[in-house]
């Protein structure tokens, strides 16, 4: 938890967090009236889910091709050598060789993460504009 809060820290999250905290004002000022029940919110909510989905898949497939790589090799192994039990031993190798890889590949999405951070900001006000009466 402490790591994560940090990395947040380092690429200036809070900064983009606050910075969209205070401009929701302008963009939604106390007690103006809001329609949740607008196209324009659903759009905008699908878009979400849809760059969340999408960021997720672009981090986990590195670690899947992996674990595929390391179970097509298990593959191998078991008829080369039926002895040798390859369920058991897939147990201990696959969870090791997954945050190997997510330790590996992290710093190569470092720009990607800060991309991130900052469209989170602009994605919160564009969600309440889409909540904001005409």
């Amino acid at each position: 938890m402490i790591r994560k809060l940090g990395f947040f820290l380092i690429l200036d999250g809070h900064h983009v967090i606050l910075s969209a905290f205070h401009q929701s004002f302008r963009v939604l000022p106390l007690g103006a009236p809001v329609n949740i029940f607008s196209d324009k919110l659903a759009v905008q909510l699908i878009n979400l889910g849809v760059a969340l989905w999408s960021t997720a898949f672009q981090i986990a497939i590195p670690v899947i091709l992996l674990i595929f790589l390391s179970d097509f090799t298990f593959g191998i192994v078991s008829r080369v050598a039926p002895q040798v039990n390859v369920f058991m031993l897939g147990f201990q190798v696959k969870p090791s060789l997954g945050l190997t890889g997510i330790v590996l590949i992290l710093p190569l999405f470092a720009r990607q993460i800060l991309n991130l951070f900052e469209r989170m900001g602009e994605e919160m006000l564009k969600l309440l504009v889409a909540l904001k009466i005409p």
